[in-house]
């Protein structure tokens, strides 16, 4: 079977994700922040994860190869300015990287986004959520 399917960059998992609307005082230690609700509006609550590796099966059912196009973030470069400001900062970005075997490249978002991808990999973005 080959047949594209389109995936997003980001996903909003509110609507699957459980929220505890107790007080978080009434759980156990080991329950995150992020999965309690108490001082939230839960009618605009997200729980954003950002697609972070795209894995593609090259061949047949019967024998084959993966590659794989991993996103990195890149770390912003640190104004040395001392009059800088807040919003003079740079904003975090990211490098798409295709993989295969020993063979390592560059790639561009688009590329990664338009592969056959045999699995999708998301991570829970750390700009939003509960």
């Amino acid at each position: 079977i080959s047949h594209t399917v389109t995936y997003p960059t980001q996903l909003d998992l509110a609507p699957y994700c459980m929220v505890a609307t107790h007080p978080h005082s009434q759980c156990p230690q080991s329950v995150p922040d992020h999965l309690h609700a108490e001082g939230r509006d839960l009618s605009t609550a997200h729980c954003w994860y950002d697609l972070y590796a795209v894995i593609v099966h090259l061949g047949s059912a019967y024998g084959g190869h993966y590659v794989a196009y991993v996103r990195k973030q890149v770390l912003p470069v640190v104004n040395q300015d001392p009059e800088a400001t807040d919003t003079d900062a740079q904003e975090a970005r990211y490098e798409w990287y295709y993989a295969s075997d020993t063979m390592v490249r560059r790639a561009d978002e688009q590329e990664a986004l338009s592969a056959e991808a045999y699995m999708l990999f998301y991570t829970k973005s750390p700009d939003h959520g509960y």
